[in-house]
């Protein structure tokens, strides 16, 4: 089963970002033999004096294939986030089923870009939705980006890649015409298929 989890506002000023938390949770479930983690990719919202975020207002986005039930996915996240996020924190936790994504989703995820959104509205989009969406520290207002991530994965255009097996182990300068020198890991999402170069071929 493919999964979108989605985490926000697990920082402060001090401690690691939130995409470093979200590399570490996606290695954790794989290493737990809990998920195959695929890709992790980051989501600029809206940077805007009445939003309370920490550095960018950014969230970050884990595409797995689970190996377990759902519901052992979400308690290993929430507990990851309850330990990890740092003080002062606000953390939202979004899970959703890939193919349960609507469109509705993924207009939250473009309307988090531009304007100000409330907490109160993310909780009532989700349970309109049927996805999980909870918030652990502080004023939890992390699930407001965290949904909104959840959306803008699904729809594939939006982010820029944090992590994909191998790609920071993976140096040089390529030509990505040159097709019949390169091996290209690709992965599809929908109607979009997009391609990072791996190694060169022996």
């Amino acid at each position: 089963m493919k999964l979108i989890i989605a985490i926000d506002d697990t920082d402060n000023l001090e401690s690691r970002g939130t995409g470093f938390r979200a590399r570490q949770l996606g290695l954790s479930l794989e290493d737990l033999g809990y998920a195959q983690l695929l890709s992790i990719t980051r989501h600029q919202l809206l940077v805007d004096e009445r939003i309370p975020y920490t550095s960018h207002n950014s969230s970050a986005s884990l595409l797995i294939n689970s190996l377990v039930d759902i519901k052992s996915i979400i308690d290993l996240c929430a507990l990851y986030l309850k330990e990890e996020s740092a003080e002062g924190s606000d953390a939202g936790l979004c899970v959703a089923e890939y193919d349960c994504v609507s469109d509705k989703i993924i207009e939250w995820g473009h309307r988090a870009k531009t304007e100000v959104l409330t907490l109160e509205e993310a909780h009532l989009f989700a349970k309109n939705e049927g996805i999980f969406l909870e918030g652990y520290k502080g004023l939890k207002i992390g699930v407001i980006g965290s949904l909104a991530a959840v959306g803008l994965r699904k729809e594939g255009c939006d982010g820029r890649l944090l992590w994909l097996r191998n790609m920071r182990e993976t140096t040089g300068i390529f030509n990505i015409s040159d097709k019949e020198f390169f091996k290209i890991i690709q992965f599809k999402e929908q109607d979009k298929i997009f391609k990072i170069i791996y190694h060169k071929k022996q």
